[in-house]
């Protein structure tokens, strides 16, 4: 295990809640990934559903659940698991119905790589939602940053300084696009917040995010922090 992946192990198994509930910002996020996980796929009780990189956490949806993690910490104690990186997924090929590959899970790896593997294990018409941090957000905005195909920053999350590669919507659509995934739905969120939080703190920015995030959606491509989609892999000829 690189030096990278070895740090995100230690931090991640030190972490005590993957979703602090003293971290307004942060459940936002949470509350918007699980909206769209809800309103986007209703496996049945049968079908096999990666959760990569889910940090030990569950969600209230039918269906057989794998959990993948390099923090063994986090899910030792999950009836299906294997500690192992979404850049290397320790799994066949079109295995699973469905993959969640969210909480910025990307955003700690070669996005290139991940989605190649995503692509791999997930079935002929089996749906992904991925989420991940955009470098099109307002907190870099009239940076040279702003907006690159790839750009490194630091976040301070959980007490932790962690390191996240923040991706353009063009590039990752490229991946997709490349690996025969298609776009079937998608939504943006922390958009004026973005702004906000760069000049005063994630707090105050989360407050403006249920505030203001519904009625900005105008500006959500310019603007936005993150990015939720469902993918479908089409079967190519």
């Amino acid at each position: 295990m690189d030096n990278d992946l070895q740090k995100i192990r230690q931090d991640y198994n030190n972490i005590e809640q993957i979703w602090p509930e003293n971290d307004a910002w942060h459940q936002y996020t949470k509350s918007q990934i699980e909206n769209a996980i809800y309103k986007w796929i209703s496996p049945k009780q049968q079908d096999l559903i990666l959760n990569a990189g889910s940090g030990g956490t569950d969600y209230a949806i039918n269906g057989i659940v794998h959990h993948l993690d390099i923090a063994e910490q986090k899910i030792k104690d999950k009836l299906y698991y294997k500690i192992g990186s979404v850049e290397n997924i320790p799994y066949e090929d079109n295995m699973f119905d469905f993959i969640i590959c969210v909480g910025s899970v990307l955003n700690y790896t070669q996005a290139l790589t991940t989605i190649k593997e995503l692509s791999r294990v997930i079935k002929p018409n089996g749906y992904i939602i991925l989420e991940y941090e955009r470098s099109n957000t307002g907190e870099l905005i009239f940076s040279k940053n702003y907006g690159q195909t790839c750009t490194c920053e630091f976040y301070n999350y959980n007490g932790q300084e962690h390191k996240l590669w923040l991706y353009s919507d063009k590039y990752i659509n490229n991946i997709c696009s490349l690996y025969s995934l298609k776009i079937v739905k998608q939504k943006r969120f922390h958009i004026i917040s973005s702004i906000v939080s760069k000049y005063k703190s994630e707090e105050i920015g989360a407050k403006y995010a249920k505030k203001f995030d519904k009625i900005s959606k105008v500006l959500s491509y310019l603007l936005s922090h993150n990015r939720i989609m469902l993918l479908r892999k089409c079967i190519t000829d």
